[in-house]
């Protein structure tokens, strides 16, 4: 049976970049092994691919969410229509 990968989170990009208001900031976020809620504050253009800067929950024992940037991955992140993750 194959896992699926987490997102990849890389570090912040350039703060010259022109930044972009998404589309869908609604999204289903794959990390720390399961899909998380999210939602993407901005996305930008960098080294031939788009990365985003978003938000999701993290555990349910804790009541902050987790900042990120990820690089954005239809394998990873998901645009979230319902309340059931990908899959379900």
């Amino acid at each position: 049976m194959q896992t699926q990968p987490d997102a990849v989170a890389v570090s912040m990009p350039p703060a010259h970049l022109e930044r972009h208001r998404p589309r869908h900031p609604a999204v289903w976020i794959h990390a720390g092994g399961m899909w998380r809620s999210g939602w993407i504050s901005v996305l930008v253009h960098h080294n031939d691919r788009w990365l985003l800067w978003a938000q999701h929950d993290w555990v349910e024992t804790d009541p902050w969410v987790r900042w990120e940037w990820y690089v954005s991955d239809p394998a990873t992140v998901r645009r979230r229509d319902g309340t059931a993750p990908p899959g379900e």
